[in-house]
């Protein structure tokens, strides 16, 4: 049997002991051996071993996570396809104002990305050489619009329905996909890593 895991544990467990002692008999007078059990208590070790599964057994619990999934699913609860559905057929948790506005920020990060390169200047990682005038307020644009950006999408987090599920992470990531160009969105997670 391969295992994955095993430690050993000491429980208490009530034992009988058997002891043998010589006594004398009362009505003979000779010394016998009589056998005399104690019940004691004793810290007996138990080596717990996690198994690995085999093939048939990954099979198995394969199909019972299927069949719970789908029992949680008749009761009305959503799994994150089926959130991220609902919130898209919806026009997903941004507004449309806010929309708008991750949209010209990325737009506008780009520019400035753009502009940057044109330049010669690094937008990630150590700045090299003497920076001019330009250069700086570039470089200070990119930082401040950045910002924006990290602060609108941070903004959901704050939400109820979304602050402690693991779709958040999804739906920022499908939202930066679906209201940005892919140029800019390809950009943006050059930047972002």
């Amino acid at each position: 049997m391969k295992s994955i895991y095993s430690f050993t544990i000491e429980k208490p467990k009530e034992i009988e002991e058997k002891t043998k002692e010589k006594r004398k008999n009362k009505e003979t007078g000779q010394e016998e051996e009589v056998e005399v059990s104690k019940k004691i208590t004793k810290k007996v070790p138990y080596e717990i071993v996690l198994k690995e599964p085999n093939r048939r057994e990954l099979e198995e619990a394969d199909m019972e996570y299927s069949i719970e999934i789908s029992r949680c699913i008749k009761r009305g609860i959503l799994t994150k396809a089926m959130l991220a559905k609902k919130y898209s057929d919806t026009g997903g948790i941004l507004t449309e104002k806010d929309a708008n506005r991750l949209v010209d920020l990325y737009g506008s990060l780009s520019d400035l990305e753009t502009q940057a390169a044109k330049m010669g200047i690094k937008t990630a990682g150590k700045e090299t050489g003497a920076l001019t005038e330009e250069s700086k307020r570039i470089s200070g644009e990119i930082a401040m619009v950045r910002r924006d950006i990290v602060d609108l999408e941070s903004s959901l987090t704050n939400q109820p329905t979304l602050q402690h599920t693991a779709v958040l992470a999804f739906l920022i990531s499908t939202m930066s996909a679906q209201f940005v160009s892919p140029t800019i969105s390809s950009q943006y997670t050059k930047h972002k890593a």
